[in-house]
């Protein structure tokens, strides 16, 4: 093999790893800021419900509750609302969620015990889903019982996935680009 060759050789396989690498780290990082991003939404969501919750009784108020949960329900993003209190047994629920809510009231109760709202990613319906869960308080401090949000991951995922292609294709042309210009030069200072 010519030194030219061996040369272009090895120069392109280290733009290869460096562009492929920075590649990966870039898809990464963009996941992270989706997901930060779809966070930080669903904490917008439930600050402006806790609000409204907390003002009202929603053991009285079960009517204004129902339509408060049915339309936050309506944005596309959001698969549904679960508003509990475990001592009182008081359930609203979107209509959305018919079955297998039990992790979701585990959820509410651990956020309920530890005073904090708790997050975690899971599924409903073959669906990915991020749950947020969050107390309640009345004006006095006392615990009226926890609310859980719903998000729908799918929106997330097939960013995440234009993210994947995107930097692919840009990736791969940027190889090709770099080693046809490597090979050119190299051949040309080195014959």
């Amino acid at each position: 093999m010519k030194l030219g060759t061996k040369l272009t050789l090895y120069l392109s396989l280290t733009i290869i790893f460096v562009l492929s690498g920075y590649g990966y780290f870039h898809v990464i990082s963009r996941r992270d800021i989706l997901i930060r991003k779809m966070k930080v939404e669903v904490t917008g969501i439930a600050q402006t419900l806790k609000i409204s919750l907390e003002k009202i009784s929603p053991l009285r108020e079960k009517e204004y509750v129902q339509d408060l949960i049915n339309s936050i329900e309506k944005y596309e993003k959001t698969l549904g609302v679960i508003v509990y209190h475990p001592h009182k047994d008081f359930l609203v629920r979107s209509q959305s969620l018919e079955e297998r809510i039990e992790p979701f009231l585990e959820l509410i109760n651990r956020s309920i015990k530890e005073d904090n709202p708790q997050e975690e990613f899971g599924g409903y319906k073959k669906t990915s889903i991020f749950s947020y869960a969050f107390p309640l308080k009345d004006k006095r401090g006392k615990n009226i019982g926890g609310v859980a949000i719903l998000q729908q991951m799918t929106f997330v995922e097939e960013e995440i996935r234009k993210a994947k292609w995107t930097i692919f294709i840009t990736i791969l042309v940027l190889i090709g680009g770099t080693v046809v210009l490597v090979f050119f030069i190299t051949r040309k200072w080195i014959t």
